[in-house]
């Protein structure tokens, strides 16, 4: 939004989604591909972000074809443009096979790179994902973690 309360307006040249990269299945594009072909899934992605109070608005618009600069709408997900990436936000009370979504994200980024800590997931993750607080949930994720925990310990010397 602009002071004047107007959004920027979005070419449709600058209308990407993040390229895949068919190595990488934490890629979006693939995580929303399996999301689709379920129906009950992206049916409670709309309902989540629809209630999401930080998101509803700015996707019911998006939704609507309303073109915003930093916000691209595609196949019923909603985009954010965050430091020149695509990221798909993921709104509040969205579950992934009966877990939250972040929690669920933060397991398959986890299981991805391994047990690198802190600033390696938090990377992982918020260069392909946006929500609330996910810099929190990452930190509060990693310490929760038994064998990151025994690996630091170890390797620092605190036992």
């Amino acid at each position: 939004m602009t002071g004047s309360g107007q959004a920027n307006v979005q070419d449709d040249k600058d209308t990407i989604a993040p390229e895949e990269d068919k190595n990488d299945f934490m890629h979006p594009n693939r995580l929303v591909a399996n999301w689709l072909q379920d129906k009950d899934l992206t049916q409670q992605y709309m309902e989540c972000i629809e209630k999401d109070n930080l998101y509803k608005d700015i996707y019911k618009r998006a939704r609507d074809g309303e073109k915003i600069l930093t916000i691209q709408y595609k196949d019923k997900f909603l985009y954010i443009l965050k430091r020149a990436t695509w990221k798909l936000v993921i709104p509040t009370g969205f579950k992934i096979r009966s877990k939250l979504a972040q929690e669920y994200l933060l397991q398959l980024a986890y299981t991805y790179i391994g047990h690198r800590g802190l600033d390696r997931i938090y990377q992982e993750l918020t260069s392909k994902y946006y929500w609330q607080n996910s810099y929190n949930d990452t930190q509060e994720y990693v310490r929760s973690c038994g064998v990151f925990q025994s690996t630091k310990d170890s390797t620092s010397g605190n036992i």
